[in-house]
């Protein structure tokens, strides 16, 4: 996958290089492959969503403090994600892209603009697939910046 060029440089640029650092060139790498400490740099951008049995819903496990300082909502803890709810865009723009990465078990890369209590903000997101068993993906590593600011 090549990253738009707004991003190449960028900390999503870094966590796709960590993401494929964990031998994720043949499949998606396993969650406990994930280190803390080397990428610590990127912990405060970084969001785990659970994949949830069918169909498609997802849900925060963990979200950096960055993303927290500024969306406080999700820190306090949402629902899980459907295609039916979605409290980041009515209309889920950023949910089609998690259930694109858990269905071709692809990283994608969403920009635009995320709603969050009557709040347009606009946002890069890279959204990677995790395994737990080796074939189903349960988890999707993501890294979300705030463009413009």
């Amino acid at each position: 996958m090549d990253l738009p060029p707004p991003l190449v440089g960028s900390l999503i640029d870094d966590a796709y290089h960590y993401w494929l650092g964990l031998d994720a060139v043949r499949s998606p790498p396993a969650r406990r492959q994930i280190d803390p400490v080397a990428m610590s740099k990127l912990l405060g951008w970084i969001m785990l969503t659970d994949v949830l049995p069918e169909p498609p819903h997802y849900r925060y496990r963990l979200i950096g403090q960055h993303i927290a300082d500024r969306l406080p909502e999700l820190a306090r803890g949402m629902p899980p994600l459907s295609s039916s709810v979605n409290p980041l865009r009515p209309g889920g723009d950023e949910l089609a892209n998690m259930i694109a990465v858990t269905r071709s078990r692809q990283p994608r890369v969403f920009l635009g603009r995320g709603r969050i209590q009557q709040r347009h903000l606009p946002i890069a997101r890279l959204d990677c697939p995790m395994v737990e068993d080796g074939a189903e993906i349960s988890l999707i590593f993501s890294c979300l910046l705030f463009r413009g600011s």
